[in-house]
């Protein structure tokens, strides 16, 4: 992974498939500048915004600019989701390797005997716990969501929201639904 190393972010993030042109001149300004603080403080990312804006394209472009080779989490899936519960995966996350939590918000809440619980929470602590051992080998979390601030700590927790702030760098990407403009 090169975080550290100088970087053309504007010519990366085209190269990538983050395009200008489709982006919008504001959004791909602030994409690089959010790949710059990103660089600048060795966090990740935390992308929040509406429907067709770009995240996951962005998310993924994030991971060919730094060279992350992350592994990608699509949280609408539920067998992709249950792979953040399970320990083997944790286990071989912790021994190295970017993540990429796609959609966070769309996954169900799993209930065990009653009790409700947000696989994307635990996971987001049990990354945390870590940080330290992430950091010193170059692991990123990445996350996107259609989940507004104050929707994300409804569903999570405040102190959840906490940890991701120490672990990621905020940007709320903004712009129109990108998918209605490809509508024929």
């Amino acid at each position: 992974m090169n975080i550290t190393t100088k970087i053309d972010f504007t010519r990366a993030l085209e190269v990538s498939g983050f395009k200008r042109e489709i982006a919008g001149k504001q959004c791909f300004g602030k994409a690089v500048r959010a790949l710059e603080l990103m660089q600048q403080t060795r966090k990740g990312l935390f992308v929040y915004g509406t429907n067709g804006v770009g995240k996951t394209c962005f998310c993924r472009a994030v991971d060919k600019v730094f060279g992350l080779g992350a592994t990608f989490v699509r949280l609408l899936d539920p067998t992709q989701l249950a792979l953040i519960t399970e320990e083997y995966f944790i286990d071989r996350l912790f021994g190295g390797g970017s993540v990429i939590l796609d959609d966070v918000g769309s996954e169900h809440q799993r209930n065990d005997y009653g009790v409700v619980c947000e696989p994307v929470s635990d996971f987001i602590g049990r990354w945390y716990e870590k940080y330290e051992k992430h950091l010193s080998i170059g692991n990123l979390l990445v996350v996107n969501t259609n989940l507004s601030a104050e929707q994300f700590a409804a569903r999570y927790s405040m102190r959840t929201v906490s940890r991701l702030k120490s672990l990621c760098c905020f940007w709320k990407m903004e712009g129109e639904d990108k998918r209605f403009a490809t509508v024929v």
